[in-house]
């Protein structure tokens, strides 16, 4: 969901990786997140969202197989509603630290970061 957010649509299996501690597996942190420049508001990731590899950048796919991930219609719509808050009030702070000029900034939001597109209900 948060790569869909921001764009980060190079996605391929490298950029993923999970901890085995000899008795459960968990994701590691988040790594190697970069937006992608867009030349339309379209957009598809290296990886499938659905089990029939569906890849549009769009939370409606991330919402629909989160049955596959034990997470309920209720908390998948939480996640959403969490991730798009906390881009959308920490986006400021995260710009300073990377030292983002306006114009930087203002080329990535709402182009790469919370494009319009990943709302859409439709492909």
């Amino acid at each position: 969901m948060f790569n869909i957010c921001i764009g980060n649509t190079d996605d391929h299996l490298r950029n993923h990786a999970a901890l085995w501690d000899g008795e459960s597996l968990r994701l590691t942190p988040a790594y190697d997140l970069c937006p992608q420049i867009r030349s339309t508001s379209v957009a598809s990731h290296a990886l499938g969202i659905t089990r029939d590899r569906a890849n549009a950048s769009q939370l409606r796919l991330a919402r629909a197989v989160a049955a596959d991930f034990g997470v309920t219609d209720r908390q998948a719509d939480a996640m959403i509603e969490e991730i798009l808050a906390v881009i959308q009030g920490e986006w400021d702070l995260a710009c300073d630290e990377a030292t983002l000029t306006r114009t930087e900034r203002d080329a990535l939001w709402r182009r790469e970061i919370l494009n319009p597109y990943i709302f859409y209900e439709n492909a």
